[in-house]
């Protein structure tokens, strides 16, 4: 699984999440129980697929949006 950014990729279900908040909201833990942690189907919870990794929608457009202007703004000459 290759990250990238703020990417965190799940060692139990092997998904990719867009933030640490998408990724903690796909887990649900309780110690009392057997096993402890249980992965959530990310759809289940508003979560959707965008570039290879879940996240929230508004998330996502927000990224989305962010890389086209990216791939618009030239870069400075760095050499001076």
């Amino acid at each position: 699984m290759k990250l990238k950014g703020a990417q965190n990729g799940c060692a139990k279900c092997k998904r990719v999440f867009a933030t640490l908040t998408d990724f903690d909201n796909h887990q649900d833990v309780d110690y009392h129980r057997k096993p402890v942690i249980i992965c959530l189907d990310p759809a289940t919870i508003g979560l959707e697929l965008a570039d290879g990794a879940w996240g929230t929608p508004a998330g996502n457009a927000n990224r989305t949006r962010k890389a086209a202007h990216m791939r618009v703004v030239p870069r400075r000459d760095r050499r001076g």
